[in-house]
């Protein structure tokens, strides 16, 4: 938090900044012409010397206030109207002299701020990436890859509500990173185009209530999010930039002559009931395939997290033209109820449209740079358990790691075959679960371990270098032999891997909802992350399928030697 407001809504500061650093360069410049042509004339009093301005205006745009009806034949249940800018209608917002105002709520609009020692701010300043120290959680448009130690994401203290998804905790300092990575990091791939459709507009005012149109906001957020995009090296295409009228028909084409990389349709809602509120984004689940549903989630996740708004559904029965003729991923996202009185006069306030474009903004980033998550399961295989996961990772396209115990691969074969068939990386956990026993000695473990060891490659085929510590590498069981082993298995060519977020599932009996809560807020929004749970565990297949739609933002991969381990 800066001064009272959320961190994620400084890129707005920061675009300010370079707008006024633009400006004051203007103004020099000019200055410096106007008084060369003043030499000009005293030197040569026939001279016309051109006029010139003092200083150059900024730019002036905001949503329009004005009473509209839910328009006939809108295929959307909950319409929206698009926001133009109407004759003498002026942005109270950026400009340069709203900084100074008293009582000035906008998070850091000075100029140094940005330099500042310590600061957390993830803004979009290009000098602010370098900055040593740097725990900026990445919208810097050159921030291609932040610190290997930045800090908490903007987004990591939030919550969200799909499936029980809650964020907590205290942020972890050693492993966050950006999702600021510019489309072009490797300079050989064209940046997405991402086609902005701000809804209804011209004749079509979607709904209103009271002064509050519709359409002026729904421009007034795509235009903040177009503004964010660019800074971030998108190419971004608007279906409308003013007060016009354009078929829904039309925007599509629009949209897929283009090859547009991604799809976002932003409306307002309405209900005659008063008091429903919320954010609730649709797409089309008819074509899978596009990766609509991940774009959805994405958008529903991330907005929820920069206004705090009531999450309402991420649903995929969308039956808009807009949602279902496209070619490429696209979502709608209704930000808001114009029917609720609060929630109107916040959707009219450029602070929250600020905090929704930059959750949409935020969502598109996770989309092309999603952060990695390595999912892991211990103590396997079983037969039903086991099943139940493979089930749902098979279903999701998702790949994970299996610790394997040998006495359990001995019981269930079948099933420890299954999993190398569908593709999952194995590594080794142990033969038997005596702590004890396998912590006597170095000896002791390494017995233990060949043992394990062998009756996987006599199973499955794999000769795997991967293994994990039963209770991690530090534990009550082996603080004055685990050092050694350590040792001794990595002098052997061996990998060994610990997690830095867990379900929690083998602490205690827990119920599918508290296991959920538990991953999450053990991730703390790193950048990599590698999860512990545990097949063996009903609850934990039980709800395995919810608990990965609470991380749309990260991409599912399995472990290998490759991959540097964590390590307690």
């Amino acid at each position: 938090m800066y001064q009272g407001k959320p961190l994620y809504l400084n890129y707005h500061y920061q675009l300010h900044q370079r707008k006024k650093r633009k400006q004051q360069q203007m103004r020099r410049v000019l200055a410096m012409a106007l008084a060369l042509g003043l030499a000009v004339l005293f030197l040569f009093p026939f001279g016309q010397p051109p006029q010139v301005s003092a200083s150059a205006a900024p730019e002036q745009s905001a949503a329009s206030s004005a009473e509209c009806a839910q328009q006939p034949g809108e295929q959307n249940p909950a319409p929206s109207a698009e926001c133009a800018q109407q004759p003498g209608n002026q942005n109270p917002g950026l400009s340069a002299e709203y900084a100074q105002q008293p009582g000035n709520q906008n998070p850091g609009l000075s100029a140094e701020y940005a330099q500042q020692p310590g600061n957390q701010n993830p803004g979009l300043s290009a000098e602010y990436a370098q900055q040593p120290g740097n725990q900026n959680p990445g919208m810097a448009a050159e921030s291609v890859m932040p610190p290997a130690e930045s800090g908490a994401s903007d987004v990591s203290q939030g919550m969200f509500a799909a499936a029980g998804c809650e964020v907590g905790g205290e942020a972890d300092t050693r492993e966050n990173a950006a999702l600021g990575e510019t489309p072009e990091s490797d300079g050989t791939a064209e940046a997405p185009l991402i086609f902005i459709d701000a809804g209804h507009g011209g004749m079509d005012e979607g709904c209103a209530r009271g002064t509050v149109w519709e359409k002026d906001i729904n421009l007034a957020i795509a235009r903040r999010v177009q503004q964010a995009l660019e800074l971030l090296q998108y190419r971004v295409m608007m279906a409308r930039e003013d007060d016009t009228y354009i078929a829904k028909e039309e925007r599509v084409r629009m949209a897929n002559e283009a090859r547009a990389s991604l799809y976002v349709s932003i409306h307002q809602n309405a209900a005659d009931d008063a008091a429903a509120n919320g954010i609730e984004v649709w797409y089309d689940e008819a074509n899978g395939a596009r990766g609509s549903k991940r774009l959805a989630q994405l958008v529903s996740q991330q907005t929820l997290l920069s206004t705090g708004a009531q999450k309402r559904a991420v649903r995929g029965d969308a039956d808009f033209h807009v949602t279902g003729s496209t070619n490429m991923p696209a979502c709608l996202i209704e930000t808001g109820f114009l029917s609720h009185p609060a929630e109107s006069r916040k959707l009219a306030s450029l602070e929250y449209q600020e905090q929704l474009a930059a959750g949409i903004v935020q969502g598109v980033a996770y989309y092309f740079h999603p952060k990695t998550m390595y999912l892991t399961f211990d103590d396997g295989p079983s037969k039903e358990n086991t099943a139940r996961v493979l089930d749902i990772l098979k279903e999701q396209g998702i790949k994970a790691t299996f610790f394997l115990v040998g006495e359990n691969v001995e019981k269930h074969p079948d099933m420890a075959r299954r999993i190398v068939a569908e593709g999952h990386a194995v590594g080794i956990h142990c033969y038997r679960h005596d702590y004890g026993m396998l912590y006597e000695s170095v000896d002791s473990y390494i017995q233990d371990f060949e043992k394990a060891r062998r009756i996987v490659y006599e199973v499955t085929g794999v000769d795997t270098k991967l293994f994990r510590f039963p209770g991690g590498s530090v534990n009550d069981f082996n603080r004055k032999t685990g050092e050694a082993i350590a040792r001794e298995m990595t002098r052997r060519g061996y990998v060994y891997f610990d997690w830095n977020a867990s379900l929690e599932d083998a602490v205690k009996t827990s119920e599918p909802q508290e296991l959920i809560a538990n991953a999450l807020n053990s991730t703390l929004g790193r950048k990599k992350v590698i999860m512990l749970a545990h097949d063996v565990v009903y609850h934990t297949g039980v709800c395995l399928d919810d608990l990965l739609e609470c991380f749309p933002e990260y991409e599912m991969r399995t472990l290998g030697e490759e991959v540097e381990p964590i390590r307690f």
